[in-house]
């Protein structure tokens, strides 16, 4: 025995060794026998009561690796669940528990699911949320009007003095998201037909619209044709935009995001650079409501009712939705608006409830799929393999399914020849295999390539809002998965039903009866013949860039 082993390793040596010197197991008997409430145990386990056994030797022989409880403040299926590593080594979660856990503050239980109506006490207003954002600003990476003049001069002089000037709410070259990655995309689209592209994002990220009263509500951060210059304030940036105006073929604005930004600044710009339309893009519903994703206190799906109605005043968004309104509505007003819907879902919602004025309406999607027949039959989209692979894909968030997604994996947790996988960049409970996985410009196929090449066969895509698309899910097929949604996903399940490549579950309970039952292997077996059928091809939009093209034309 190595003596020498630290913690509980090497103790679970000694007692391995103990139980070899005492067949009996007294030694783990001995630890467990004064803590394991009997009674509660042949309660639980009328088949233990029945058969006159001992319920403590029963527990250390039988009950603990069946799941079965030695006391009702422990359970046996919750410890292992959360300790991974016990799991691993095969020993008495009870055992572990008193002996080591308890010192080590190890969980026994998941923490219960707060209580919504608690919850909604708790929940800090936007305001509060605002002063979270901002408490730990950096100073910012200043450049001078100097810098940034003569980049932009050089830029237009380079190419054929169209300027297309992008508003997005954070550095879409440094962070990951659906919005990020159409920016990558537009800017690459822009440079290939000689446009200039400038993108303004506010310094300071904000979970509304900026106001004047916000600390560094003018400070914004300039990228030119992918170079990252730095920090700007506003009126310079104003004016030097001013001054280029002049040497300018066409100038055009799109606008992916608002959040952090003034509104009144788009204006503003529109005047100075002489342009009276603007390209705005419905990538979620913010021009409707401050909380994009229209739940209300992040929970529940709202529908965007009336702003002064109730619901709305019962809502963390609630207080800045009227004056949210009312700048959007002004800046749809001053501008001649051509929207643009990634989606018909995105399109139907923002109609039903947006009430704004616009010039046209536009349904253009991010990304097309087509497919092209398997060479001889060899599908290489997915490997097959043995057993069933579950994935989670992007961001853990309430909102995205993540909860949902986690109690599908307790649920079948029993099922060995299933494994559940997470890809992405989050931290996420150890029993998930987690492949890191981040899109980038260089490898814009990077989630379709990590889900091929990990043998996935359902992805599980449970939004709780309307998704106005959905990149994750095109990745998903196009990396061989079979998508499960609900029909609260919005294009989620519009892409799954129109693609034939998954299935739409009406709540949770019926997609825990389909993994629990026989309807999973079918389906899982006509996928994975299909698949060898077709193979998916991901075509990406060059986002507004067309549309500015037969516009100019």
């Amino acid at each position: 025995m190595n003596k020498f082993l630290p913690g509980w390793a090497g103790k679970v040596l000694q007692d391995r060794q103990a139980r070899a010197e005492d067949p009996e197991g007294f030694a783990v008997r001995a630890v467990v026998a004064p803590h394991f409430d009997r009674d509660f145990y042949l309660r639980a386990n009328p088949d233990v009561a029945k058969a006159a056994a001992d319920p403590v030797a029963h527990y250390l022989d039988f009950g603990w690796s069946e799941g079965r409880d030695p006391h009702p403040d422990f359970s046996t299926r919750e410890y292992l669940w959360n300790n991974p590593d016990v799991d691993a080594a095969g020993i008495n979660p009870y055992w572990h528990h008193l002996v080591f856990g308890r010192d080590e503050g190890r969980t026994v239980f998941e923490p219960p699911e707060p209580d919504p109506i608690q919850l909604l006490f708790e929940l800090p207003d936007l305001e509060e949320e605002v002063a979270l954002w901002t408490e730990d600003r950096t100073p910012p990476n200043l450049v001078t009007p100097d810098v940034f003049g003569t980049k932009l001069r050089e830029s237009l002089e380079a190419g054929a003095q169209d300027l297309v000037i992008s508003f997005g709410q954070d550095h879409y070259r440094e962070n990951t998201g659906g919005v990020q990655v159409c920016l990558q995309r537009e800017e690459r689209a822009a440079r290939r037909q000689g446009m200039s592209y400038l993108n303004l994002s506010p310094h300071q990220p904000l979970p509304r619209c900026a106001h004047d009263s916000d600390e560094d509500a003018c400070a914004l951060r300039v990228v030119l044709d992918g170079e990252t210059l730095g920090v700007l304030g506003f009126d310079a940036v104003r004016d030097l935009l001013g001054a280029i105006t002049p040497g300018l073929s066409r100038a055009s604005i799109v606008i992916h995001h608002l959040l952090g930004h003034m509104p009144e600044h788009v204006l503003e710009i529109a005047q100075i650079v002489g342009v009276s339309e603007a390209w705005f893009w419905l990538h979620d519903y913010f021009s409707i409501c401050p909380g994009y994703t229209l739940m209300r206190n992040k929970r529940v799906f709202c529908a965007a009712p009336p702003p002064a109605s109730l619901a709305c005043k019962t809502c963390c968004f609630g207080a800045e939705r009227l004056p949210h309104i009312d700048r959007m509505t002004h800046l749809f007003t001053q501008l001649d608006m051509h929207v643009i819907a990634p989606s018909k879902v995105a399109r139907d919602i923002w109609v039903d409830t947006a009430a704004l004025p616009h010039k046209s309406l536009t349904v253009q999607p991010h990304a097309a799929l087509d497919w092209d027949p398997a060479q001889g039959g060899d599908d290489e989209s997915a490997p097959e393999q043995d057993g069933l692979r579950v994935a989670y894909v992007g961001s853990p968030m309430p909102h995205k399914g993540w909860k949902d997604f986690k109690n599908l994996h307790k649920a079948m947790w029993d099922d060995k020849e299933i494994t559940f996988h997470y890809f992405g960049t989050a931290e996420v409970p150890a029993r998930l295999a987690k492949t890191p996985v981040r899109v980038t410009e260089k490898d814009e196929h990077a989630m379709m390539h990590a889900i091929r090449d990990a043998g996935i066969d359902i992805m599980v895509m449970w939004a709780h809002w309307p998704e106005t698309y959905s990149f994750a899910t095109l990745e998903a097929i196009c990396g061989g998965a079979f998508v499960v949604t609900n029909p609260n996903s919005g294009n989620v399940a519009a892409l799954v039903k129109a693609l034939g490549r998954g299935l739409v579950f009406e709540d949770v309970d019926e997609l825990l009866a389909f993994f629990q039952g026989p309807d999973l292997r079918r389906a899982l077996e006509k996928h994975r013949a299909q698949r060898r059928r077709q193979v998916p091809r991901l075509h990406y939009s060059d986002m507004t860039i067309p549309l500015l093209e037969r516009e100019g034309q």
